[in-house]
């Protein structure tokens, strides 16, 4: 097993990512988005483990403001959070790769759905994926409604649904491949109605939903419970995906 970590060069942005490969097999390889905060240390030995079970490679970045990344929280936007993301696929392109699967939570799971409009992916999985106003895109996060508190950002979702006017919600509607969504039960930060958005603006899609969690694992009483249940979900899901893609 072969692993690559490095900075990418962009301008005035260096990003640390991590990308863990099994083998030469250039069919298939999966782009970790991360939730809010989040990052590579914390995701990184999971993501090996998920490696070496499907043969195929995983990679993921520190967005702006998140672990090592030189730029601080309040000083990143949403704008060059996705930029970075626009380099790491790139980046995993260059390399090879042929099919890409983008699995985000939370806040990856939003530039998930930003990305399926501006690169050819094979499928996209949403783990409770959150939304923003769009107004906000170039906004520092110092100035968002998120920075503001749980509770102007309550406010916003609460009033999300297939109808609403949204960046992301248009991209995945017109996405043409198969969209996996996923709510958890008891989900306390993203509503009920922001993940069935997700899944009813899509062309293709499959819902699944993880009894009982908050979330995020991390605000249960046994993590290790629910992290295992969603790697082992999210191995299957990429299973099913590469089946469906078999020819």
């Amino acid at each position: 097993m072969k692993l690559d970590q490095g900075i990418l060069q962009i301008e005035g942005d260096p990003t640390p990512y991590a990308i863990v490969e099994p083998n030469d097999d250039k069919e298939w390889c999966v782009l970790w988005l991360q939730g809010w905060t989040s990052a590579i240390e914390k995701h990184f030995p999971r993501l090996q483990e998920m490696s070496e079970t499907t043969g195929i490679s995983f990679g993921m970045i520190n967005y702006a403001g998140h672990g090592d990344h030189p730029v601080s929280l309040d000083d990143s936007s949403r704008s060059q959070q996705f930029n970075e993301v626009l380099f790491i696929y790139d980046k995993l392109k260059s390399m090879g790769y042929k099919k890409i699967i983008v699995v985000g939570t939370s806040f990856g799971g939003y530039m998930a759905a930003h990305l399926s409009a501006k690169r050819e992916l094979a499928s996209v999985v949403l783990r409770v994926p959150a939304i923003y106003q769009d107004e906000e895109w170039e906004f520092p996060y110092a100035k968002t409604e998120r920075a503001q508190g749980p509770e102007a950002a309550r406010k916003f979702r609460e009033n999300i649904s297939a109808d609403s006017s949204s960046d992301v919600l248009s991209a995945i509607k017109n996405f043409k491949n198969t969209v996996y969504v996923v709510e958890h039960e008891k989900d306390s930060i993203v509503p009920k109605n922001v993940v069935k958005a997700y899944f009813d603006v899509a062309k293709r899609g499959n819902y699944l939903v993880v009894p009982g969690l908050d979330h995020s694992p991390e605000m249960m009483d046994e993590p290790e419970k629910y992290q295992d249940y969603i790697q082992q979900m999210i191995i299957d899901i990429i299973e099913l995906i590469r089946k469906e893609n078999r020819f």
